[in-house]
């Protein structure tokens, strides 16, 4: 049997979102153990989940408390941040994944690996000659492009899916959900209670997320309350946790509604029997909405960032609402409309929207975003995402992404795919340029301070491409990372990696060069007003 770990030292959605990887390796490892390490602030995380064998926790806030306060001496912090990881380091793991992907995550699996010489470490961690090192090219990518970039093109959970070389596709349904069925009978009563002959559908919505900067704002929210009664859409449900600023926050928005809202206060143990028995959840980006998201619930997410969508809904039919425009009354025209589509698909639009409208699909490479048909494309980031996304797979991760049919558009542009094209086309110029002056110094065979001079130039500037977001930053930073893994002391066995390395990205560059050729022809042969899966 093997025994897993998972160091997950994030937030509660994140422990709820490691479960897609936790899911494929228990088929990939039927008779496997999985097991948890995370913050005691995220242990209620726990009570919606089950099949998890053993749960280990550190109390971090008491251990920064013993670290930081003038009257206990460091001691304490470490005394009891080794007791809360003793059982972790007294058990022999056969697979340790850094979910987290953070400096204590890495520093822990790092550790365990002297403890498990036979363990496969997924993810980030330190090598034997203390050097940082990513488990995979996936990984790489994770780290030095998603942490950065203003969006990114790749969802996070086919990052970790890659991490573990498992199947893409979707399995389901996750059986680390925990389902209570007195709970989920106790629930089904008591809403479907609140329904009526004129209002039959319930529409949860939840009101706070981690950050004000996610939430929906509270004009929209009570606009779209007001208009689904007004419009007998359904009753508005507000969810809502025991904290007491989201019951303070419940009775602001009811004296800004002028009148009694249904709110639903529920702990993480029978939230998940709510979410079921609801006909549609309205959510900003929140660790409810990666629990209904398991739960396969009809989902409306509301994003006001597409830098979001790296870790948005997964689950296939459901829908992203990116509030581009940042008008309350155009968000809310938008939402409403698509809580009717939702609730009723066979409903068409015949106007645009005025914000970016996502459809949640999958391909061979995993999650991809379609834009609703009603939307219009005002923005050339979508472009952007899709080239991307193409170079990561097709160059990087060697993946046989096929180009999908494009999609119909109104109003859409080909001029925003053709500069990101021309983009495109200039850096992989660029970029082989500074790979043939490279390799000229390599391979004339000659040793002098010109030639070296000449070289450690084009190298200067070949990895200050991996500092600037582009197209082609990935295939820069591949080759800053393998650099650094350079340790040998042997000047001419380190000129032949160098060579070999260079090769290798001109290699690289050659596939982007039939990636382009193939990007032009599809433009080509699609007709006008069309778009393409994101």
């Amino acid at each position: 049997m093997k025994k897993i770990l998972f160091i997950n030292l994030r937030r509660i959605g994140d422990i709820f979102f490691s479960t897609h990887l936790a899911q494929k390796l228990k088929v990939k490892y039927p008779h496997s153990s999985i097991n948890y390490l995370a913050y005691k602030e995220s242990a209620a995380a726990f009570d919606a989940l089950t099949n998890i064998d053993n749960t280990y926790l550190i109390d971090r806030k008491t251990i920064i408390t013993y670290a930081k306060s003038p009257i206990f001496p460091v001691h304490h912090a470490v005394n009891l941040f080794s007791d809360n990881i003793k059982k972790v380091t007294e058990t022999k793991w056969d697979i340790i994944i850094n979910f987290s992907n953070d400096p204590v995550g890495t520093h822990i699996s790092s550790a365990l690996k002297l403890f498990n010489p036979g363990a496969q470490i997924l993810g980030t961690f330190h090598n034997e000659r203390k050097k940082l090192t990513d488990s995979s090219t996936a990984s790489q990518y994770l780290n030095e492009c998603m942490a950065t970039n203003a969006y990114s093109s790749v969802h996070l959970s086919d990052c970790y899916l890659n991490f573990a070389e498992g199947p893409l596709d979707t399995i389901k349904p996750n059986t680390f959900v925990k389902i209570n069925s007195e709970s989920n009978q106790n629930n089904f009563k008591r809403l479907n209670a609140l329904r009526t002959n004129e209002i039959t559908k319930l529409i949860g919505i939840q009101l706070m997320s981690s950050s004000t900067n996610k939430d929906i704002p509270m004009e929209v929210v009570a606009n779209i309350a007001k208009k689904m009664i007004d419009l007998k859409i359904g009753l508005p449900l507000f969810l809502i946790s025991n904290a007491p600023e989201e019951i303070n926050y419940a009775k602001d928005l009811s004296n800004f509604i002028g009148t009694t809202i249904t709110t639903i206060s529920t702990s993480f143990e029978e939230i998940s029997s709510v979410l079921l028995n609801l006909d549609l959840f309205v959510t900003p980006d929140t660790s409810v909405k990666h629990l209904a998201d398991l739960l396969e619930v009809p989902m409306i997410e509301f994003l006001n960032s597409t830098s979001q969508l790296k870790q948005s809904s997964i689950s296939v039919n459901n829908s992203i609402l990116v509030n581009e425009t940042k008008n309350n009354s155009e968000t809310t025209s938008d939402l409403i409309f698509l809580i009717q589509k939702m609730l009723n698909p066979k409903i068409t639009k015949t106007t645009t929207f005025n914000n970016s409208v996502l459809n949640v699909s999958f391909n061979e490479v995993g999650v991809f975003y379609n834009q609703d048909e009603s939307c219009v494309a005002s923005s050339s980031e979508y472009d952007k995402r899709f080239i991307n996304k193409a170079i990561l797979n097709r160059v990087l991760l060697k993946n046989k992404m096929e180009l999908r049919r494009p999609l119909e558009i109104q109003k859409y542009s080909t001029k925003l795919f053709d500069q990101q094209l021309t983009k495109l086309k200039v850096e992989t110029v660029t970029l082989s340029k500074l790979i043939l002056n490279g390799l000229r110094s390599l391979l004339s065979g000659k040793s002098d301070k010109t030639n070296s001079r000449e070289f450690l130039l084009t190298l200067t500037e070949l990895l200050s491409l991996s500092e600037v977001e582009g197209f082609l930053r990935p295939l820069a930073i591949n080759l800053k990372v393998k650099i650094e893994s350079i340790s040998d002391n042997n000047s001419e066995k380190n000129r032949k990696l160098l060579e070999a390395f260079f090769f290798e990205m001109k290699s690289q560059v050659s596939e982007t060069n039939l990636l382009i050729k193939e990007l032009e022809s599809f433009k080509q042969s699609a007709p006008k007003n069309r778009f393409m899966e994101l």
